[in-house]
């Protein structure tokens, strides 16, 4: 399938004019032809698409877009298929800028002596969301020792009680440190 028609914006986006585009097999464009490719062909059998996919411009510039196909139906018959691509290489960026971010503050939270939890409150307590720090490791406990547990399936049910008060304060907006003895 080639494209038929392109509006300025489509134009804007790829960096093709439409005579340029005519000679260009549509799921050539993408970095994923196939993907596109498939849905092409889902979309020329009656199906609306959604997905997303990297363009490739004109001047080999990478161009995140999230693509919706829907036939073009006329008497009953396919005729065709409609794309409306949408540009949202800024927020993969952004999402991207925010994972790394998160992995920085990952390292950098690992290498602290203490440990730092982060919880949420749930309907059955205290739940676990991170847990980073060197004495964590040091104790022998990893992640996923602690992350999506509560404060009473991680800790023994006396500390858990005893140390109650401590997450309250938190939870209230508090700042909160404290020591505990664990054997």
């Amino acid at each position: 399938g080639n494209i038929q028609t392109i509006n300025p914006k489509g134009i804007e986006l790829t960096g093709y004019t439409l005579n340029k585009m005519e000679k260009i097999p549509f799921p050539s464009m993408f970095r994923e032809a196939e993907i596109a490719e498939e849905y092409m062909w889902k979309s020329l059998s009656g199906d609306s698409v959604y997905y997303e996919a990297t363009l490739i411009r004109k001047d080999n510039q990478s161009v995140y877009v999230e693509v919706t196909q829907m036939p073009i139906i006329v008497h009953d018959q396919i005729k065709g298929s409609y794309v409306i691509a949408k540009d949202v290489t800024d927020r993969k960026m952004a999402q991207q800028q925010l994972l790394n971010l998160q992995k920085d503050l990952k390292r950098t939270l690992s290498q602290q002596d203490g440990t730092i939890f982060k919880f949420v409150k749930g309907s059955k307590g205290y739940d676990y969301t991170m847990c980073e720090g060197k004495m964590i490791r040091e104790m022998g406990y990893d992640e996923t020792d602690v992350v999506g547990k509560t404060l009473d399936e991680f800790l023994p049910e006396s500390y858990a009680r005893n140390n109650r008060s401590y997450y309250d304060k938190a939870w209230a907006g508090e700042k909160v440190s404290y020591e505990v003895l664990l054997n």
